[in-house]
């Protein structure tokens, strides 16, 4: 799934089907779009070429730039 749609399929699914907030969706999102512009540094386009090791390439990243409570 192309990450673009996989973003606001996961959105629209934490506020429909989990309920949250506005603000929490929107936050969320922020999040999210940061993840999204990591991977596609690294040229990831698609959920399925996503590694273990971006993954935690991307926590370690965000662990130096904010709180651990935030990451």
């Amino acid at each position: 799934m192309k990450l673009e749609e996989a973003l606001k399929e996961y959105l629209v699914h934490i506020q429909v089907n989990e309920g949250r907030s506005p603000r929490t969706v929107s936050s969320y999102d922020e999040d999210l779009k940061q993840y999204t512009a990591f991977l596609s540094e690294h040229n990831i386009t698609d959920t399925a070429e996503i590694t273990y090791q971006l993954i935690e390439q991307f926590i370690t990243e965000q662990s130096t730039l904010k709180a651990s409570s935030s990451v």
